[in-house]
């Protein structure tokens, strides 16, 4: 909420003023520039959210500027709300980092459903602490006793074609042991670059020879046809298949989803 209240998100119009974007346009109405107050205000898609978890939008004067706009309509809202609104605020910009950077466009009902599940498990989480006490929860759990971690995500650019496989190895402390990145060119699609980021984090594991191992990554598909016996016939189904070939090599191996804070 800090970078939403001091306009430093890099949107397509703070990029433009800096000369690291060809155009400000929104990318999820392509109608507008795409300002901080268009992107979390005025974008149908966010207007659509709000409506969506029946929160009114305060009225806008000519003369408020984006951060008076901000505080008087935070203030507005009860304690649930604003709370619901820096959820709603996270996701939208999550959606629109999605959709320029690997071209995924999420509909009005994935978003929703997924900002009720996120409170929903932010709900649980608080009635547990008021019977048990407060909870450190940490984004990366250390993996247990003799066995290692190894996390791995990717970055895609459409446009380009080209993904980098970043992976990072923890011991049974959590403490890093290795960490690496590539880059791939002629990728796909952003399923391509995942597949192929964990296929890397299962060779780096490999190679360090981490038999005992939890394979990490946030994409519930690859981990979801990792963890299949059906046949595969999806443009990964060739790398499923290289990453289940090599799992034979390890004494005990597992392929989890990771949920980031999100």
């Amino acid at each position: 909420m800090w970078r939403v209240s001091n306009n430093s998100l890099p949107t397509f119009h703070n990029l433009q003023r800096h000369r690291r974007a060809p155009n400000n346009i929104c990318p999820f109405c392509q109608s507008c520039g795409e300002t901080i107050a268009h992107m979390l205000r005025d974008c149908v898609f966010v207007c659509q959210l709000l409506c969506v978890f029946q929160i009114p939008s305060a009225p806008i004067s000519v003369s408020d500027s984006w951060l008076d706009w901000l505080a008087t309509f935070f203030v507005s809202l009860s304690v649930n709300n604003r709370r619901l609104l820096a959820m709603i605020y996270w996701v939208v910009w999550f959606a629109q980092n999605k959709l320029v950077h690997e071209g995924y466009r999420r509909s009005i009902y994935e978003t929703s459903s997924f900002i009720k599940a996120f409170v929903s498990e932010h709900v649980m989480i608080w009635m547990a602490d008021e019977h048990t006490g407060p909870t450190v929860v940490s984004r990366r759990e250390a993996p247990l006793l003799s066995v290692a971690k190894v996390n791995f995500d990717s970055a895609f650019i459409r446009q380009d074609r080209a993904a980098t496989s970043g992976v990072v190895a923890r011991d049974s402390k959590g403490l890093v042991m290795a960490a690496c990145v590539i880059p791939h060119n002629n990728i796909l699609d952003a399923f391509v670059a995942e597949a192929l980021a964990c296929k890397f984090a299962v060779q780096i594991a490999k190679d360090m020879e981490l038999f005992n191992v939890i394979i990490e990554g946030d994409s519930l598909t690859i981990v979801k046809k990792l963890n299949s016996t059906a046949h595969d016939r999806s443009i990964i189904a060739l790398i499923i298949v290289d990453i289940k070939d090599m799992a034979k090599n390890f004494n005990s191996i597992s392929f989890c989803l990771c949920i980031w804070g999100k």
